[in-house]
């Protein structure tokens, strides 16, 4: 199991250091005391949020990396137009991929 620290709590529930150490002394959240420090367990839902963020990050950064390599290989502008466009459709697919495991998500709770 991969522990938060309260910062890297805060960042993904989005509140307080005050507001995660609230939680956690009211059991909201799990965590584990060492010494004076705490860390946090986080719940399923926000390690498949961090693996869905980060797998869609990726995927964007490798097909714009792979637009501006290919563009810059073959310095032409029609190229350039044709994987904008490209890019544009693949960012329609992950964006409605989205939506469908969001609303999967809310399915569940």
């Amino acid at each position: 199991m991969n522990y938060l620290t309260i910062r890297e709590a805060m960042k993904i529930y989005r509140v307080s250091e005050n507001t995660i150490r609230r939680w956690l002394e009211e059991k909201r959240i799990k965590g584990v005391q060492i010494g004076r420090k705490w860390l946090v367990e986080p719940t399923e839902s926000v390690l498949n949020s961090q693996i869905l963020e980060t797998t869609i990050a990726n995927a964007l950064k490798d097909f714009a990396n792979e637009l501006l390599d290919s563009c810059t290989y073959t310095n032409r502008v029609d190229e350039l137009e044709f994987r904008t466009a490209e890019f544009e459709i693949q960012v329609d697919i992950y964006a409605k991929q989205i939506v469908n495991l969001i609303s999967l998500k809310e399915g569940e709770k």
